[in-house]
């Protein structure tokens, strides 16, 4: 086996499939430069000399050209192609979490000696889904009249909001529920002082035959959830 020659210059490979790189001398596997194995240059072409042909075919012409091989640094192409190989650190937050009822709601549950069947707020993937409120205060009693209750139901949702960290602007939809659609406009007053006038989220609004312990409004919401906050 000849000996090595320390001092010749290396190329990097990378093995993309198992992230891996390995340095070998510069040129063909078989240890002659690399222009030597292109057409054009010194040596031999596919282990045959350049001025003969392969036992069996007729020599020809072969066109001559100068193979360009621009010398380029290697570290920042390594650098790009070992890249693919590193992913990004899945999201820390589970795909779905459940906000468990607290404040004014779970008082009025602990009042009547019952368990609410349902999560305050459900985030799926980047929205909060609101289970709907009313009008409750932290003793469980609700407040008196259409106004004091679209209010504190209103404060209701902003709490819980408040515990999957957002707000307000967050808010992109809604629907509301009256037991008495005269209300609306009512109801309207109240609920247009929580938002910005010019980015009011979408909203219905339909008449209820009765709601949960005789409440006059029910709201519910869904809200945007980035997982960068």
């Amino acid at each position: 086996m000849p000996p090595q020659d320390v001092n010749r210059p290396r190329q990097l490979f990378v093995n993309l499939s198992g992230c891996t790189a390995e340095a070998q001398p510069a040129g063909s596997p078989d240890g002659l430069p690399l222009e030597s194995r292109i057409e054009g240059g010194a040596g031999s072409f596919g282990g045959w000399p350049r001025t003969s042909s392969p036992p069996g075919l007729a020599q020809r012409p072969r066109p001559r050209f100068k193979a360009a091989m621009p010398r380029i640094a290697a570290a920042p192409i390594v650098l790009l192609l070992l890249g693919a190989c590193v992913r990004a650190p899945s999201d820390a937050r589970p795909a779905v979490e459940h906000f468990p009822v607290e404040g004014p709601t779970a008082a009025a549950a602990r009042a009547g000696g019952f368990r609410l069947p349902f999560s305050a707020a459900v985030r799926v993937g980047d929205v909060l889904y609101l289970s709907g409120q009313i009008g409750t205060r932290a003793d469980g009693s609700l407040a008196e009249g259409i106004e004091a209750q679209a209010r504190q139901t209103m404060d209701n949702i902003g709490a819980v909001l408040g515990q999957a960290g957002l707000g307000w602007r967050d808010v992109f939809r809604c629907l509301v529920m009256l037991d008495d659609m005269a209300q609306w406009q009512a109801f309207n007053r109240v609920y247009v002082t929580y938002f910005d006038p010019a980015s009011l989220p979408a909203r219905s609004a339909l008449g209820a035959d009765g709601l949960a312990l005789g409440a006059l409004v029910e709201v519910e919401c869904q809200a945007y959830a980035p997982g960068d906050r």
